[in-house]
């Protein structure tokens, strides 16, 4: 299990295993901010919310918890990414538009797509295996709830590439190549049949 740490403003990345030790993976001295540790389908990698800087961004990091590639670096707060099961799509929430909606990078292209388009607010996005639905929070006038919608990436909206920077350099398709991703990503749930309730 990943955790993050906090001691004094200063989060470190760990892990906590199941005979109750935890085994501290980063050295972090200068409040770097992480949160949201996701393992990718095959383990070699970890996507996760990172603030350095005065910018909070999705990262992508090795095993041991160090940053290898930046995946997004704008003003926005890119937060809760979440692996496809066949790890070549990375979602997680942003508010770009100045309102959290859920967005998507293709991996293998590193292009970017606007997944929800909400008026409260989108966060925590879950995926299923076949990515044919996604379950999320949801806030509006009523508060937070949890929303289930299909998935259909004809109806997302174009946000283009992702931009290309000095942490940025290492394509991400090498860091997560294709073939590597194979079976159900730890914590993908499927959707449940449950019978039709009687009109």
């Amino acid at each position: 299990l990943l955790v993050v740490t906090n001691e004094a403003q200063g989060n470190q990345l760990a892990r906590f295993t199941v005979d109750r030790r935890t085994e501290t993976l980063t050295d972090y001295s200068d409040h770097t901010q992480l949160s949201s540790p996701r393992f990718s389908p095959d383990g070699r990698h970890l996507a996760l919310s990172a603030w350095r800087a005065g910018q909070r961004d999705i990262w992508i990091a090795d095993a041991n918890g160090a940053l290898v590639r930046r995946v997004t670096q704008d003003q926005a707060t890119d937060v809760d990414p979440w692996w496809s099961s066949d790890g070549d799509t990375l979602y997680f929430a942003s508010d770009k538009t100045g309102i959290y909606n859920i967005y998507a990078v293709d991996l293998q292209t590193e292009h970017l797509w606007q997944v929800t388009n909400v008026l409260g607010g989108a966060f925590s996005p879950s995926v299923n295996a076949d990515e044919s639905a996604m379950v999320f929070e949801s806030y509006s006038a009523n508060g937070m709830d949890i929303a289930k919608m299909a998935l259909d990436r004809s109806s997302w909206r174009d946000r283009g590439a992702l931009p290309t920077t000095l942490e940025a350099a290492l394509p991400l398709a090498e860091i997560a190549p294709p073939d590597a991703f194979v079976g159900v990503a730890p914590g993908v749930w499927e959707p449940l049949d449950t019978p039709e309730r009687p009109a």
